[in-house]
């Protein structure tokens, strides 16, 4: 898959790790799911695995490293509709957003400019994906294509930036069951050229960062001290 994401400096080489590797375990769902499934009853959009008691509990005379699918390998068709309509040669753009970015009629905010620098950039295969209400009928009244989901509440129950960002992972997941590449994008900045003609493919994921080096870019966040700057 081709995953293009910008990381925050401040997060630490151990948290680039275990996203990654979320990741990467993601890009084997689509087969795994299906073969699980002979097993495994999957309704109502809840795969459940014979012999055990919950999703949170063990599974009896299961195998340790067995793979049990979750609610999120369940591939979700409204997803599914979209991409069949926007993909192209299974690949596609998004960005994540809620109503803080975007006007009422879509005319304004920083998602209006992501949307019109990657028009001109000649990319056709784009979408959004709406957090709430405002956003997805903001995307419908410019004619973007565009997936409604709902973030999920963190545990003090407030859907702070840090806590959607950080959902974006799960998001991703449900692109990678489905069989699709994507590109993730933050809403703020500007495409120039069209992304998909100079990525070399050579990854399963790949992500952008804003370090200056090697060291920088895996999230370390080094300081200069400057005594004339104050303390």
């Amino acid at each position: 898959a081709l995953v293009g994401m910008s990381y925050a400096v401040s997060r630490t080489q151990r948290d680039m790790s275990l996203l990654n590797a979320e990741l990467v375990s993601a890009l084997n769902v689509a087969s795994q799911v299906n073969a699980a499934a002979g097993t495994a009853g999957i309704t109502a959009g809840k795969a459940s695995l014979a012999g055990a008691a919950s999703s949170s509990s063990s599974a009896t005379g299961i195998a340790a490293n067995m793979y049990v699918p979750t609610s999120e390998d369940v591939p979700n068709e409204e997803l599914k509709a979209v991409l069949e309509r926007v993909a192209v040669n299974r690949e596609v753009l998004a960005a994540v957003s809620n109503k803080a970015l975007i006007s009422e009629d879509g005319n304004y905010g920083m998602l209006k400019t992501w949307v019109d620098s990657v028009r001109a950039s000649g990319v056709k295969n784009f979408m959004v994906v709406a957090l709430d209400d405002h956003t997805a009928h903001a995307m419908d009244k410019i004619g973007v294509a565009r997936w409604r989901r709902d973030p999920t509440k963190l545990r003090d129950m407030n859907l702070s930036n840090h806590g959607i960002s950080a959902q974006k992972f799960h998001m991703l997941r449900e692109f990678l069951v489905l069989g699709y590449s994507v590109l993730l994008s933050d809403v703020d900045i500007v495409t120039l050229k069209n992304p998909f003609e100079h990525l070399v493919r050579d990854s399963d994921v790949e992500g952008m960062s804003d370090g200056a080096d090697e060291r920088t870019a895996y999230g370390w966040d080094d300081v200069a001290d400057h005594p004339e700057m104050g303390r």
